[in-house]
């Protein structure tokens, strides 16, 4: 498993960070990082999490089996994917986070 200081560095590596996770989801850094550290939980900000790592919710929390249910059916996670993907593509053009 990825604990937050690893999740952190390949964000990073990645260009992007808990506040632009935090700003496309419309909640807290607090909260991202809180996911990240494993003292929240939040499923939503964890999908977002791994999909920026471009890995899987398994991969990055195998630690949280609540992580390991489907969250939404297979159509709504391909538009939430497609649209998180999209934003962050958004954010690494302009530079705005």
């Amino acid at each position: 498993h990825m604990d937050a200081r690893e999740i952190r560095i390949e964000l990073l590596k990645k260009g992007l960070n808990y506040t632009r996770i935090s700003n496309i989801l419309n909640v807290s850094t607090t909260s991202v990082a809180g996911v990240a550290r494993r003292i929240r939980t939040s499923h939503r900000i964890a999908i977002a999490i791994s999909t920026a790592l471009g890995s899987s919710t398994e991969a990055v929390f195998p630690d949280v089996p609540e992580y390991h249910r489907p969250y939404m059916n297979d159509a709504k996670k391909r538009e939430a994917s497609q649209k998180l993907d999209s934003q962050l593509k958004d954010l690494k053009l302009t530079g705005t986070y």
